[in-house]
């Protein structure tokens, strides 16, 4: 009896990032003149390297993720405010930078891209 191939989460692409059980941990980091200017600056960076890493991801059909995106705007706007979703698990100051930690589970990635990534 055949079963389906597993498809592994594809590496991530720095330190940055970190797979936690079921849920896919990111790091942002940002410099600004006040606390709340690098917390914002902080998040901002988690969520461009969450959506750079998964339009990276490989997608049937297309390639990778991304390419879908370019060519389906609604795709696209669907992906980005998903982004905006990942949880704010952690912020830590230290100097004048901050970093930001944001938790998105693997299941979300897997139901909006319809991949199975396991």
């Amino acid at each position: 009896m055949f079963s389906p191939a597993i498809h592994p989460w594809p590496p991530t692409p720095d330190g940055y990032f970190m797979h936690v059980g079921s849920f896919l941990q990111v790091t942002g980091t940002g410099t600004g003149p006040n606390k709340a200017d690098r917390r914002d600056l902080a998040i901002r960076d988690a969520w461009s390297r969450l959506l750079d890493y998964i339009y990276s991801l490989p997608l049937g059909g297309y390639g990778h993720v991304k390419n879908k995106a370019n060519e389906d705007e609604s795709f696209s706007n669907r992906l980005q405010n998903f982004i905006y979703t990942a949880k704010i698990v952690e912020t830590k100051h230290s100097g004048d930078t901050a970093a930001v930690v944001i938790l998105i589970g693997k299941d979300q990635i897997n139901n909006i891209l319809e991949t199975d990534f396991q």
